[in-house]
C-alpha cells in the first residue's frame, strides 16, 4: 500500500539523484497525473505523399518544455531552478539520456549502471 501511495504522490523510494550539467536533481517520480500529461504530448508524424505513416517521433521541444518544468521542482543543490529551461535542458542533456530521463522520472531511481 505504501508503494502505491508513493507512486500516486510522486515520492522517491530512496535518496537517488542525478546530474545534468552543474545541476543536481532528486529522482522523484512523476505523479500519475504528470505521467499522463507527458504521454499526452503528441508525436510528430512523418507521412509519404499517399498519407501512409513513415515514422512517428517525439516532439522534442514540447518534451523538453514539459521536463524542464518538472525538473525545476526537483533541484537538489544550490542551482537556480529558474535556469532550468527547455533550451538549457537540450543543451546539457546528452541525446542518449533522453529515454533514461523518462525512466528516472517514471520509477524514481537512476538505473544501475552495468547491472544486468
Amino acid at each position: 500500500m505504501a508503494k502505491l501511495f508513493d507512486t500516486l504522490a510522486g515520492r522517491a523510494q530512496g535518496a537517488d539523484y542525478f546530474k545534468i550539467g552543474d545541476a543536481e536533481f532528486y529522482a522523484d517520480p512523476l505523479t500519475l497525473l504528470e505521467w499522463s500529461e507527458l504521454q499526452a504530448i503528441p508525436d510528430i508524424e512523418h507521412r509519404d505523399d499517399s498519407g501512409k505513416l513513415i515514422k512517428a517521433e517525439r516532439d522534442l521541444p514540447a518534451w523538453a518544455e514539459f521536463m524542464a518544468e518538472k525538473l525545476r521542482l526537483r533541484v537538489r543543490n544550490k542551482f537556480d531552478p529558474a535556469n532550468v529551461t527547455s533550451e538549457w535542458l537540450l543543451e546539457h542533456l546528452p541525446f542518449s539520456w533522453i529515454n533514461t530521463l523518462d525512466y528516472v522520472l517514471m520509477y524514481g531511481r537512476v538505473p544501475d549502471a552495468g547491472k544486468k
